[in-house]
């Protein structure tokens, strides 16, 4: 897959690129009003003498901290090159931070008093609580972006896991014949009519049989396009559904100086067309973008290769927001 046909999936499925990212978005934004403001407030106990101190009044706080709930979380952390400990506690409420984290810190110094008197602890309480919150456009923000790339991941891995014909590269890395044209038209109105006439070596009475990879709409589109490019090679051509191989073949046999076009279904759903293929002059595989894969696509070539048939060429149907069967 190209850069190009990776920015076409994109570009089809534009709805999933913008609706994830918004979604998330929107996720993000809801729970983060809703998410009740956060306060800390922190308080400090120094020892003015050894560093073993801060280490040894560690235990002493982790203990005075196990038991603390209402909804606060009471922390510590020791620094033992400053020779302190850090105590702060979260929570909604700012006032009561600062109570219990000051409570706290009173307790721990009172008992490290006890157990350590050779050492001189030094408590600075909170005064404050601080709000501790992230911009909730910030969060809205950030989800969109990662959003934007989950939506990419998912086209990716979609695209791997069905390999969808989205350009003529799509269907010349999987078929070696030639591509005849595509449809609507890229080039000149004239040149798929004179290509047609190339896989038929000219022939004014020639049978070229239209086989679908899955949709037998397609090869009706295509064929009436191909006929109307044979109109401006001054070719005539007539269409005919294929009911009946056989009989239509012998029927546009007996039409002079007119290209028969026979339209077959898709090999895997009726054999009948390979039996068409076998009494053709030239056999055209009609591709459709989106609707077809890249397997579909392999899937019919092998199908007639079972029957020792090669397509002499290639149409492709671009097809990127409605489906033949709405078109008029």
């Amino acid at each position: 897959m190209t850069v190009k046909d990776f920015l076409k999936i994109v570009r089809h499925y534009l709805w999933l690129v913008i609706v994830i990212p918004v979604l998330a978005a929107a996720v993000v934004g809801v729970t983060g009003m809703l998410t009740p403001p956060s306060y800390v407030a922190t308080a400090t106990i120094g020892c003015t003498n050894e560093v073993g101190g801060a280490g040894g009044i560690s235990g002493i706080t982790s203990t005075k901290i196990s038991d603390i709930e209402d909804g606060i979380i009471v922390k510590s952390v020791t620094d033992m090159s400053a020779k302190q400990i850090r105590i702060t506690a979260t929570g909604a409420d700012g006032l009561a931070c600062i109570d219990l984290v000051n409570q706290t810190a009173l307790d721990v110094r009172a008992e490290a008093a006890r157990t350590f008197p050779d050492q001189t602890f030094k408590l600075t309480k909170a005064d404050a609580a601080y709000l501790q919150t992230t911009s909730t456009k910030r969060m809205a923000l950030a989800a969109a972006i990662g959003g934007f790339f989950v939506a990419l991941c998912l086209l990716l891995i979609w695209e791997a896991c069905r390999r969808p014909v989205v350009s003529a590269s799509s269907v010349k890395a999987v078929v070696n014949t030639p591509l005849l044209g595509t449809v609507p038209r890229t080039q000149g109105p004239a040149v798929l009519g004179a290509n047609l006439r190339l896989i038929t070596q000219g022939m004014n009475d020639a049978t070229i049989c239209f086989v679908p990879v899955n949709c037998p709409e397609a090869a009706q589109t295509v064929a009436q396009a191909a006929k109307d490019s044979l109109a401006l090679n001054h070719v005539s051509a007539s269409i005919h559904p294929l009911a009946s191989g056989v009989d239509i073949l012998e029927s546009s046999e007996s039409q002079d100086e007119a290209i028969s076009l026979v339209l077959g279904p898709a090999p895997q759903e009726d054999p009948t067309v390979i039996f068409a293929a076998q009494e053709a002059d030239a056999i055209v595989l009609c591709v459709q973008t989106w609707k077809d894969s890249q397997r579909n696509v392999e899937s019919a070539i092998n199908e007639l290769g079972l029957a020792e048939i090669t397509p002499d060429g290639v149409i492709l149907l671009q097809q990127d927001k409605k489906s033949p069967s709405k078109e008029k």
